[in-house]
């Protein structure tokens, strides 16, 4: 009888050892940047985004994913109808797949000011290095994707209370049959201090004409030449053609008044050619060929 008491003891103590330690991994994820449990929600209007009126409270803010549920909720029921539902998924580098139907069909600006304010809201998690997003129509259909990261999110509109500086810029992007490319303006905004040759290959990132886990280690001008360093995983698989993606830099960049080539690096070294089909070996034109 003994024996059997003890045994019981010993699994009662495995069992409350195992909840105690399930609960401290989920502590664990208590968040640094939500003060007092209390998030802000944006709200997309004509011309930019801005702070709901009062703050979100969360009521679970331990658990990443009760986070995220509980602020699209919210931001459902302040959208005025345009969100409908939403599904997601975390992955091992914290980057939130999310995807998001609409009840109707917007203008890419509305799209892009949506993105801008689910992102934005999301972001008060420090627990979400990325946010993979696409924006649904009620048919199930892809309206527009975006990958997005902590040093872009405002890239996508915010208002004028923000303080950040609005440019019209030319961007030459693949086009929909994939052999050429053609000249876009996008409204791309910078902040003070920060680099804006930078936001404008990251932008590149984002809308995945560079593959998507490519890190931007830097981007310098010097004598109207711009060096573009990147690391090795701008060589990963990418369903656009290398010539583009390559000539998408190249002639965004040469775009600009004070920039005439362009050098391409990866990890602070030459190659001698991308993905062993575009030499890149030398300083590198705008390449009219390719425009469409």
């Amino acid at each position: 009888m003994r024996r059997y008491l003890c045994v019981i003891l010993l699994i009662c103590c495995i069992f409350m050892c195992s909840c105690g330690e399930n609960s401290n991994n989920e502590k664990n994820f208590k968040d640094a940047n939500v003060e007092a449990n209390l998030v802000d929600l944006f709200i997309p209007d004509e011309y930019g985004i801005n702070k709901s009126e009062t703050k979100y409270q969360l009521k679970q803010p331990d658990s990443i994913n009760a986070c995220i549920e509980e602020m699209m909720d919210a931001l459902i029921d302040v959208y005025d109808g345009k969100l409908v539902k939403y599904n997601y998924m975390m992955d091992e580098e914290n980057t939130l797949s999310i995807k998001v139907t609409l009840n109707n069909v917007y203008y890419m600006k509305d799209n892009k000011l949506i993105i801008a304010a689910i992102t934005n809201t999301l972001f008060a998690l420090d627990g979400i290095n990325k946010i993979d997003i696409e924006l649904y129509d009620m048919d199930d259909n892809v309206m527009y994707s975006l990958l997005v990261d902590r040093s872009t999110f405002y890239l996508y509109g915010y208002s004028k209370d923000y303080g950040y500086n609005y440019n019209d810029t030319v961007f030459y992007l693949p086009n929909e049959a994939g052999d050429g490319l053609v000249k876009s303006k996008v409204k791309l905004y910078s902040v003070a201090n920060d680099s804006f040759y930078k936001r404008i290959v990251n932008y590149l990132v984002e809308v995945k004409v560079i593959p998507a886990k490519t890190v931007i280690n830097s981007v310098i001008v010097d004598n109207k030449i711009c060096y573009v360093d990147f690391n090795k995983e701008f060589e990963s698989s990418s369903n656009v053609k290398s010539s583009l993606i390559i000539y998408s830099i190249v002639n965004t960049l040469t775009s600009l008044d004070d920039i005439d080539k362009v050098v391409i690096t990866e990890e602070g070294s030459l190659i001698d050619n991308y993905k062993k089909t575009v030499d890149v070996s030398k300083p590198l034109q705008f390449n009219q060929d390719l425009v469409k």
